[in-house]
This record gives structure tokens, C-alpha cells and sequence, in this order.
């Protein structure tokens, strides 16, 4: 099973904003089984990505939704949150929850401040706001981090064979 939103026609409710959950078989669903979109559609319809993992090694869906132009939040204790502070990119884009050594109370005033501050953007603030996030997701391109592991290698290699 599946689910599908779908929005009641105005004589079924009487508030057109109003949405029904349908279930429904995944064939029938579409491809996402919720907004009958493809994946990736789906993610460059949203605003913005919230991702507040307490911990993740790397985190790749606020990448992966910035480099398709969609804004998110991470958070410090993610690699990729560590990895766009230590390139002074956070807050460009992708914003960068600061958890590392902050108490629930203060995570959640600053998390609830993010999201304000976010809601409050205008149209125009919002669409660059993609562009920036776009922006920032190429400074984890692998044409820039593969120089990474070639350093890498080239050290190893001068550890085991003397060089």
C-alpha cells in the first residue's frame, strides 16, 4: 500500500485546503506513492530540506537536495555540516544547525529561529536561496574532492615504498 494526497473537491469539504490520505496500490500511486512524481521531481518541488540528524557520517540528502537547486538545514555534527563550516559555506544555501556541544533547549530555539527566518524569505528571496544552494553543492563535486584521494593515495604509497 501506498499513499496519495489528493485534494477533496469543495462540495466534499467545505475548506478546499483541506487534504485526504488515500490508500491506494503502489502501481496506482505513481512513482513516489505520495505526490505521484518521480524522485527527483518530487524533491526539486520543495522549499527546503530539513535534515537535523543528531549524527551522520557524511550526509548525503542535504547535498543531494541542494544540488538540485533545493535549499536545506544540516547540522554540525553531520560530516557535510563540518565539511561546508570548515569551507566558511554554511548559511549560503544550505544552513548549518549548530548542535556540537548545545543544549536541547538551545538547538531547538535556534532550529525554530532557522525555520522562521526561512518562512519569512519572499518569492525572490527563496529562488536565490536555490541558486545558492546549487552553488554550494559544488564544493562537494567530485571533480574537487577526488584530489583528495589521489593526495591520499600518493601518501601511502611514499609511506609503503619510501619516497
Amino acid at each position: 500500500m501506498a499513499v496519495r494526497v489528493r485534494i477533496a473537491e469543495r462540495e466534499e469539504l467545505h475548506d478546499q485546503r483541506l487534504a485526504l490520505l488515500d490508500l491506494v496500490d503502489g502501481e496506482e500511486a505513481g512513482v513516489d506513492g505520495l505526490l505521484d512524481l518521480p524522485y527527483y521531481e518530487a524533491m526539486m518541488a520543495c522549499h527546503l530540506g530539513i535534515f537535523p540528524s543528531y549524527y551522520e557520517p557524511w550526509g548525503y540528502t542535504p547535498l543531494e537536495s541542494a544540488a538540485l537547486g533545493v535549499p536545506s538545514i544540516t547540522t554540525d555534527l553531520s560530516g557535510f555540516g563540518r565539511f561546508l563550516n570548515a569551507k566558511n559555506s554554511s548559511n549560503k544555501g544550505i544552513y548549518v544547525l549548530e548542535r556540537f556541544g548545545k543544549s536541547e533547549e538551545q538547538v531547538i530555539e535556534k532550529f525554530s529561529k532557522m525555520l522562521y527566518d526561512y518562512a519569512q524569505f519572499s518569492e525572490k528571496d527563496r529562488v536565490r536561496e536555490k541558486i545558492k544552494a546549487k552553488e554550494t553543492a559544488g564544493l562537494a563535486d567530485w571533480n574537487e574532492l577526488v584530489k583528495n584521494y589521489f593526495d591520499a593515495h600518493n601518501i601511502a604509497i611514499g609511506k609503503v615504498y619510501g619516497g
